[in-house]
């Protein structure tokens, strides 16, 4: 069937797809559940720098972690929300080697065009030692069985969901060590929030036995000190930002009205 083998749209367009759709009941859900899990997590990391690249663009999931500097990478301008910007690609970042203590990757393997492009940067960025938090979809749930058969071309629906196996492979290539991973988002994915609410009994038991049938994960993996350093090709050109990060790549923003 067509709507089986979808090719993802360009980032930027899946990011904005998001962004409209995030106001509805599943994705709010989705939020909810995903700031259970990694705020516990995220208030263990420490450092000067982290990056968050998300596809909900500057909606933040690191409140509660204690890194002096935050900044949000956006995909494209304008640029809305708080704090610290960056405007970048996620494959081919505008950050200086080994700067990142933590970084954050929100739903951006299933919807990157070269998902292993995208862990080689986020491998260059970090500092050794450095937290990697991977969040995304699990093609083995029933999420994944609402995506196809939903007839929706647009994110979240349109994606290469990646399994946590072929995830950690790739990391481990890369010299990251997989220190945790928790499933969440047990149920069927419905935006009727009677529905909703009926499956929190579900979900407390899914996330007690960390059953591998979750919507989502998240996945913790730690930089090796004696990391790799990708070869990078030479037609590459871009602007290498050391942090603390400067106008005009970014900026302090005010909030939006």
């Amino acid at each position: 069937m067509r709507f089986l083998n979808r090719k993802p749209l360009s980032i930027v367009q899946s990011q904005r797809d998001w962004r409209s759709w995030e106001s509805t009941n599943i994705a709010r859900n989705l939020a909810v559940l995903e700031q259970q899990i990694i705020e516990p997590m995220l208030a263990r990391t420490f450092g000067n720098h982290l990056l968050q690249i998300s596809m909900a663009g500057a909606q933040p999931l690191f409140q509660s972690s204690r890194v002096a500097n935050k900044t949000i990478v956006h995909f494209e301008y304008p640029v809305r929300g708080l704090g610290h910007a960056l405007v970048s690609e996620p494959d081919y970042l505008a950050v200086a080697n080994e700067r990142i203590d933590t970084l954050i990757l929100h739903h951006v393997l299933e919807f990157s065009a070269n998902p292993h492009q995208v862990l080689r940067e986020a491998q260059r960025v970090m500092a050794s030692g450095g937290q990697l938090f991977v969040i995304g979809f699990n093609p083995w749930s029933l999420w994944s069985l609402r995506k196809y058969f939903s007839f929706s071309s647009i994110a979240p629906w349109r994606g290469n969901y990646l399994t946590s196996a072929r995830v950690s492979d790739w990391l481990r290539l890369l010299d990251f060590q997989i220190q945790n991973r928790q499933f969440g988002l047990f149920h069927f994915p419905v935006n009727n929030e009677r529905l909703i609410s009926s499956c929190h009994g579900l979900e407390r038991i899914g996330q007690k036995y960390n059953c591998f049938l979750g919507g989502f994960y998240v996945m913790v993996a730690r930089k090796q000190v004696a990391g790799l350093t990708p070869l990078r090709s030479e037609k590459i050109k871009r602007r290498i930002i050391p942090f603390p990060v400067t106008e005009p790549t970014t900026r302090s923003l005010k909030p939006s009205d």
